[in-house]
């Protein structure tokens, strides 16, 4: 009787420690996926808004890498920045680019966003992006275009 009640007690402690991993491991991904991250690019006076452009958009997927769970990429390439408007203080563009994520492209986050799958990449992702310009400082907010 002895050894079933401590059978018994050690799966009822393991299921408990499963489901107390499990649940903070959701806890992370959702909260991850659900987090904002302020950034803010310093430029030099003389750049011109595809130049900042390519640097928000490099900066922001940089930061991807870091990422763990389904937002994480080992890669990324920048197709396009074009359809430029605004002055040079605020100004919105669009990019277009792929990613490839750290895990199969299908279970990833960016393939529920936009694009489509090509082997390892998810290609064509398009986002708008709006920048404001203060005190030599841009921050930036970016929106996708879902398909």
């Amino acid at each position: 009787m002895k050894k079933i009640s401590s059978v018994l007690l050690g799966t009822f402690l393991l299921i408990l420690l499963l489901g107390f991993l499990n649940l903070r491991v959701f806890l992370i991904k959702l909260s991850e996926s659900d987090d904002r991250h302020d950034f803010i690019v310093l430029v030099q006076p003389d750049q011109t808004q595809p130049e900042v452009a390519e640097t928000i958009v490099t900066l922001w997927l940089e930061y991807f890498k870091t990422r763990q769970y389904i937002s994480a990429i080992d890669e990324f390439r920048i197709i396009r920045l074009d359809s430029f408007t605004g002055t040079v203080d605020s100004f919105e563009f669009t990019a277009t680019f792929a990613v490839k994520p750290k895990g199969p492209p299908e279970r990833s986050e960016w393939e529920r966003i936009s694009g489509h799958i090509e082997g390892e990449w998810i290609e064509d992702m398009r986002a708008r992006v709006f920048v404001r310009a203060h005190k030599g400082r841009y921050n930036f907010d970016i929106r996708f275009y879902y398909y």
